[in-house]
């Protein structure tokens, strides 16, 4: 070791740490004192005391992240089932904490009377549709003559308005029966949305839909299920292209989704943003408000640079490696200590750097003693 490269080393090493407070991993302050050592005492310079280390050369590569998150189950869609007419709830065609479909029958409320009201709306129109064209009839003999001169204008004027009168009657009586047979068909009370069908809340033979709060049962869809998660905001930079995401279960990859939603606004106090993902759950082994992990994948980082977690060095400011600087066959080099940007830990104990690096350059990783 010759007295240039000692001083060069020396100068260096105190250049980088003059009036800078580091903790340093340990393995590299054992290479600089060891190396200092050698040159202030020549004299037991020997190979055996060499401290080597390796090194590695930074190449950049693409390289693909995954993310776990806790997330909360949540359904697509829950609603109450109501009575809309009021009546005797005589029949009850479904078993509590089953799967019914949408359009399927659950109560059945007595059609008597609305079917009376129903038979009454259809006689009441038969009579409207009578009168309307005799109605009209009259009106166009009377419309005839008085043009010739035969009837004076009260005679046109009145039938004129029993001809209006009788079709304004005729939509009032189809009307009647529209809604007679909406409400008869209220007495049969289906499923709005295919789902778990929760409780019922009365018994048949009990008196229903006398108020709005009359909700006999409640069905909640799950298949497929929403899964609300918080994204933190350092790994939000990842999520440039958010259609190639894969999202699995943690403890099931067979159950699978995709990315619905991630929210415009960062939430202050945790800095994170709220997500949305869609997971399928056909065979219903997922339940609302259960927590569960979600692991997504799919994020490719074009030409990054990871390095091991033993190589970094810590100060109170900021991360560091040392970096070997002027390196050829014919010259030594010197050690520089190169600030840097941590990113994402990945696996193998590594982790990607966003600064402070480039490709070519060579880093101590450790020491081989």
């Amino acid at each position: 070791m010759t007295d240039t490269w000692c001083y060069a080393l020396k100068f260096q090493f105190f250049k980088n740490f003059d009036g800078e407070k580091l903790v340093v991993n340990k393995i590299f302050i054992a290479i600089i004192m060891v190396l200092m050592f050698g040159c202030e005492n020549k004299e037991i310079e020997k190979k055996d005391d060499i401290l080597e280390v390796r090194t590695l050369k930074i190449v950049p590569k693409d390289i693909n992240l995954e993310f776990s998150y806790p997330a909360r189950l949540k359904s697509i869609h829950k609603v109450d089932i109501y009575a809309r007419v009021e009546g005797l709830l005589i029949e009850q065609f479904f078993k509590e904490d089953s799967i019914v479909k949408e359009g399927e029958k659950l109560f059945k409320i007595d059609p008597t009377n609305y079917q009376n009201i129903v038979d009454r709306s259809k006689a009441d129109l038969s009579n409207a549709e009578a009168n309307f064209t005799k109605q009209k009839r009259d009106f166009e003999r009377v419309s005839k003559l008085y043009k010739q001169g035969i009837f004076t204008i009260d005679i046109y004027d009145e039938s004129k308005y029993n001809y209006e009168n009788a079709k304004a009657q005729l939509k009032s009586a189809r009307a009647n029966l529209a809604n007679a047979l909406l409400d008869l068909s209220y007495t049969d009370i289906v499923a709005s949305i295919s789902g778990k069908v929760g409780i019922r809340n009365y018994d048949t033979m009990n008196l229903v839909g006398q108020n709005v709060n009359s909700v006999l049962t409640t069905i909640t869809q799950l298949s497929p299920i929403y899964a609300e998660f918080s994204i933190p905001f350092s790994d939000f930079s990842y999520f440039n292209d958010t259609n190639n995401i894969n999202i699995t279960l943690s403890d099931d990859k067979s159950i699978k989704g995709k990315l619905d939603f991630i929210d415009s606004i960062l939430d202050e106090n945790t800095m994170t943003l709220r997500a949305r993902a869609v997971l399928d759950n056909d065979d219903f082994k997922l339940l609302p408000i259960q927590f569960v992990y979600l692991n997504l994948s799919g994020f490719w980082v074009k030409n990054a640079i990871s390095i091991s977690q033993s190589a970094i060095g810590q100060d109170s400011n900021s991360s560091f490696v040392f970096v070997l600087e002027n390196i050829d066959s014919n010259k030594e080099g010197s050690v520089s200590v190169r600030k840097v940007e941590l990113g994402k830990s990945i696996e193998n104990n590594e982790i990607l750097i966003n600064s402070g690096l480039k490709a070519g350059n060579i880093i101590i990783i450790d020491s081989l003693k």
